[in-house]
């Protein structure tokens, strides 16, 4: 299918509005695409404030943001905050929320949230409010108009903005935390796909957190003086560890002033009761959401990738964190070997029947040192970038509107990355979508049938 050339922008959806606009069975079929809806307990920027030894709210690596955060200009080094760019024009949008250093894979519109910025009640349809009751609407729906944006993805940078009133940074953190995978209890080497960092290329590791979250905060404070952060624990498993453990860690990097939120990355079968009981307990304290490494539904795939979980583990992480009001982000990867097209959106699918907060569409990198550089080395996910972007498009239709999307590309520094060798410029893909979404007319949730 044929690249479109129009300038396109996504937007967010508000928290709230996405509560009562969605309501589902968390166990909906396959074919099902009920729509999350988003956690109603989620803490007001207030009450953060004060639960929390910090003065300042929190920013995701791995989500869509609509500012150009970028530490580096070069389209050859990796974003780590959302997908932002400084150098891209303000009239463009950007995805892709994923490090710390705010890629140029979107554009930047960092100005303060307007005073006139809608409220979190409900995400704009053009002059109105629309319905969430329809399948399809002839107008989209536009999730954010600030810094003259017509968004039409519900990006978690917007969402955070809102949320909080003020500009959030998301910060990778290496907490020195391995996985099973990695260790021998159940394989070695890792899953097929994964670096040598454990999907961390870009995340600080010193070994001394609050430097880490220093040295990257110093960084920042010229273009956001007064931002406040998330601390992200993203390589490896972040809960694959005695608890007392991960109570330091985790406490550690909430006790610095800036941070206001912690994102912790893990899988599935690696939430022990006593684990479940920490994340319980910090959610009540500060606002925090766990990440759930899926990467797709189907056994074949799941065990071709070295994977060593199952879908069922998913499902019951899932609940068992939902039953705790824990938000959940759930990754996906796009292009895995031997999946179809249809395969992968029935994965979305499966996640969105799920009452998940947000959701990461990575793009299948091939990169050096991984057990697919080994098993597949001639393997291409998407020849072509059109390819990705009519697949990640008919993705985006299929999410509901309450659903934060916190990436949609891949990240992997050019450095390592083998194929796609277009795939390491994020801004020109991320630009991409945006234009051909707005020549289709197309919006996050435009395919979605509400239960």
């Amino acid at each position: 299918m044929a690249l479109h050339d129009i300038i396109l922008h996504s937007a967010p959806l508000p928290d709230a509005a996405l509560h009562n606009a969605t309501s589902h069975n968390a166990d909906a079929p396959l074919s099902g695409t009920d729509a999350p809806s988003l956690d109603t307990n989620a803490p007001s920027y207030d009450t953060l404030l004060h639960d929390t030894p910090h003065d300042t709210p929190l920013h995701d690596e791995d989500m869509p943001s609509h500012d150009a955060d970028a530490l580096s200009h070069d389209e050859d080094s990796p974003s780590h905050d959302m997908d932002v760019s400084h150098d891209a024009p303000h009239d463009t949008p950007l995805l892709d929320a994923d490090a710390l250093s705010h890629d140029e894979d979107s554009p930047s519109h960092d100005a303060d949230v307007p005073h006139d910025t809608p409220s979190l009640d409900a995400p704009l349809r053009n002059a109105g409010t629309p319905s969430h009751n329809t399948t399809s609407h002839d107008e989209p729906l536009i999730f954010d108009t600030a810094d003259g944006q017509q968004l039409r993805i519900n990006t978690i940078n917007t969402f955070l903005k809102k949320q909080f009133g003020q500009k959030v940074v998301k910060l990778s953190l290496d907490g020195g935390f391995t996985c099973p995978n990695r260790d021998g209890s159940k394989s070695s080497g890792g899953c097929s796909f994964c670096s040598a960092s454990g999907s961390g290329d870009t995340a600080a590791g010193s070994g001394n957190i609050i430097r880490d979250l220093e040295t990257q905060i110093r960084l920042l404070s010229d273009k956001w003086p007064n931002a406040g952060y998330i601390a992200y624990f993203q390589s490896h498993t972040n809960t694959y560890a005695p608890v007392n453990e991960l109570r330091e860690k985790f406490h550690a990097a909430l006790s610095h002033p800036r941070v206001i939120g912690l994102a912790v990355a893990t899988r599935p079968d690696c939430l022990p009761d006593e684990v479940i009981a920490l994340l319980s307990e910090l959610n009540q304290k500060t606002f925090l959401w766990v990440e759930l490494g899926l990467q797709s539904i189907h056994t074949d795939t799941m065990k071709a990738m070295n994977l060593c979980y199952t879908r069922t583990d998913y499902d019951n992480a899932v609940n068992r964190l939902l039953d705790k009001g824990i938000r959940i982000v759930t990754h996906l990867i796009l292009g895995l070997p031997g999946e179809t097209p249809t395969q992968m959106l029935e994965s979305v699918k499966y996640v969105c029947a799920k009452k998940i907060f947000g959701l990461k569409l990575h793009m299948l990198n091939l990169v050096k040192g991984s057990q697919l550089e080994r098993t597949h080395p001639e393997y291409v996910s998407f020849e072509k970038m059109e390819d990705y972007i009519d697949l990640v498009i008919s993705a985006i239709e299929l999410i509901p509107p309450g659903i934060t999307l916190h990436r949609i590309t891949a990240d992997a520094p050019r450095a390592s990355l083998i194929s796609p060798a277009w795939s390491y410029k994020k801004r020109t893909i991320l630009n991409n979508i945006h234009k051909t979404m707005q020549q289709r007319n197309s919006w996050q949730g435009k395919g979605w049938q509400h239960p």
